[in-house]
């Protein structure tokens, strides 16, 4: 199931918290439309801090032309 989610067009990220195993089937779904994902070994019930902040986010830069 989540393999089918990495692949669909609609989804820019997956995140695998779950099961380790589903990692390699996850990345090779989403490698035909270049989504993002992330699989980190952890404790999920210690799932905070920077290393979450990071990959949740998206900064993105918005030029405004002034003058010329």
């Amino acid at each position: 199931v989540a393999a089918t989610y990495a692949s669909h067009m609609n989804i820019n990220a997956v995140w695998n918290l779950g099961d380790p195993a589903l990692t390699e089937s996850i990345e090779a779904a989403s490698a035909g439309n270049l989504k993002r994902t992330w699989a980190p070994i952890l404790d999920i019930t210690k799932a905070e801090g920077k290393a979450f902040l990071e990959q949740a986010t998206e900064t993105k830069t918005v030029w405004i032309p002034y003058g010329a």
